[in-house]
């Protein structure tokens, strides 16, 4: 009787353990407390355990490492490596800079990496990206994936954003007065407004299924890309720093080029009719 009392008693200490480190990490998820130094994080894919270790030196422990060992981490690095999963790379709370370009990517929590400043996530597999968070970013590339919303309203600080080659229905800039970078290629958007993008010094939005595009705004552009929409008519007459002109593939019967002294590129090959021919450029 005592081996079944004594059995039982131990048997709910151990659950009581449980529970209670259940509770610490679901704290420490919703950032209620800051995990301790010796706080072990899971790193379940082992090409990014070898990349920890041979880059930093770190010691893992049946796939964990300790939080300590990880917390002033400030740039992550990873191209073409294959890696399945990033998790755990939420608890790498100094992290600045996250390079993971080329790999097999299908969830990214950087929920937790509100110190990110740079973020490269593009050629992965990635279905949904949740940058909610990281108010610091200025630097977002997160083409070819298969995204098809990205909400970037809480990233006033963004100077550089490509998102081309996904799904992207709507994509709202308003808030991103910043940009000087916009790259939104290949993606059904039908539409695009950068009238408050007044920074933009390159412009990318070939094939977005727009009808229009105003960039009369846009005074610093020096390169435009509007190749294969089916825009009527564009104004640069405003924009003459633009050295480059790419809008081939489009439904224009007319462009004023005039005002634009320093192009050197021009194509407007397969618009309607044959007036673009003697506009076309393409100097050394």
């Amino acid at each position: 009787m005592n081996l079944i009392r004594k059995g039982s008693s131990e048997l709910i200490k151990v659950g009581k353990s449980i529970s209670i480190t259940n509770k610490l990490i679901e704290e420490i998820d919703n950032k209620k407390i800051v995990p301790s130094d010796d706080f072990r994080v899971n790193i379940p894919d082992v090409i990014f355990q070898k990349y920890l270790i041979e880059k930093y030196n770190l010691i893992f422990i049946d796939g964990t490492v300790a939080y300590g060992d990880i917390k002033t981490i400030t740039e992550i690095s990873l191209f073409n490596k294959k890696i399945e999963s990033l998790e755990g790379i939420q608890y790498f709370t100094s992290l600045k800079i996250l390079f993971c370009f080329g790999n097999q990517l299908r969830e990214l929590d950087v929920s937790r990496n509100t110190a990110l400043t740079s973020l490269t996530c593009s050629q992965n597999k990635l279905s949904s990206l949740d940058i909610s968070k990281n108010s610091a970013l200025t630097y977002l590339y997160c083409h070819s994936n298969q995204l098809t919303a990205l909400d970037v309203s809480n990233n006033i600080f963004l100077t550089n954003l490509c998102c081309r080659d996904n799904q992207i229905t709507s994509l709202n800039v308003s808030k991103n007065i910043l940009l000087t970078v916009l790259i939104c290629s290949d993606n059904p958007l039908k539409s695009l407004d950068v009238l408050r993008n007044t920074l933009l010094s390159e412009l990318s939005c070939w094939n977005i299924q727009s009808k229009s595009l105003n960039v009369s705004f846009n005074i610093l552009l020096t390169s435009l890309v509007c190749s294969r929409n089916q825009i009527t008519s564009l104004d640069v007459t405003k924009n003459n720093l633009l050295t480059s002109l790419i809008c081939h593939e489009n439904q224009l019967s007319s462009l004023d080029i005039t005002n634009n002294p320093l192009l050197k590129q021009v194509v407007l090959k397969n618009n309607p009719g044959d007036w673009w021919k003697e506009l076309e450029k393409d100097e050394e």
